[in-house]
């Protein structure tokens, strides 16, 4: 037997603790996965909203109305709309200018008449420093979420699209930034904090996009 204070100086032989040491792990993991269980179970009775919602007015898949079925169909306390919003450039992903009348009375149509999920108005809207910001649409919305899309231009003068093709960032990241991966990135959340000095949105669209 050990002394009286000497514990920490006897030499155990492996095999006496190995036993235990798998015993505590295995229950360490037993309670996790009852944990786990727990909470996710409790996720799926909680009734929860999004407001990040693209749909077919610009590079989203389904139109509004079905949006809101499938919010009914789960529950959902609400549901916001927030197509991208048409750029003063060339864009393939973001809604068309002639489009944007008939996004906003189509939302505000679905407000009127759904009763089962409280529907929201907005717009993702890019920040591009004298360009388009959150600013310009947020008096005929319910919310703005504001992004940085675009860093900067190419020496053609076409903005760098910073989640386009992998070329078109590789050409942008050499062609801008002359391949310095932490020099775009500090751009990149520089624009976000002007953004947000500037043109706060309601909502900071994926700060973890860099």
């Amino acid at each position: 037997a050990c002394p009286v204070g000497e514990i920490n100086r006897c030499n155990f032989p492996a095999a006496d603790l190995r036993l235990p040491i798998m015993v505590l792990l295995r229950l360490r993991f037993t309670l996790f996965l009852a944990t786990l269980t727990f909470q996710l179970s409790d996720i799926t009775n909680t009734m929860w909203s999004n407001y990040h919602t693209h749909s077919n007015y610009c590079d989203g898949k389904g139109d509004l109305n079905a949006y809101v079925e499938q919010a009914k169909a789960l529950h959902m306390i609400s549901l916001g709309f927030s197509s991208h919003a048409p750029l003063n450039f060339p864009c393939n992903w973001c809604m068309k200018h002639e489009s944007l009348n008939d996004y906003l009375s189509a939302i505000d149509q679905l407000k009127e008449s759904t009763r089962e999920v409280q529907v929201y108005k907005g717009l993702e809207v890019d920040f591009v420093p004298g360009s388009i910001s959150p600013n310009q649409f947020s008096h005929q919305l319910d919310y703005t979420i504001g992004s940085i899309h675009y860093v900067d231009t190419l020496p053609t003068g076409v903005h760098w699209e910073i989640d386009g093709s992998h070329a078109g960032f590789l050409e942008g990241l050499e062609k801008i930034f002359h391949g310095d991966c932490r020099a775009a990135f500090t751009r990149y959340f520089e624009l976000t904090r002007e953004m947000i000095r500037t043109a706060c949105p309601t909502i900071i669209g994926h700060m973890d996009k860099a």
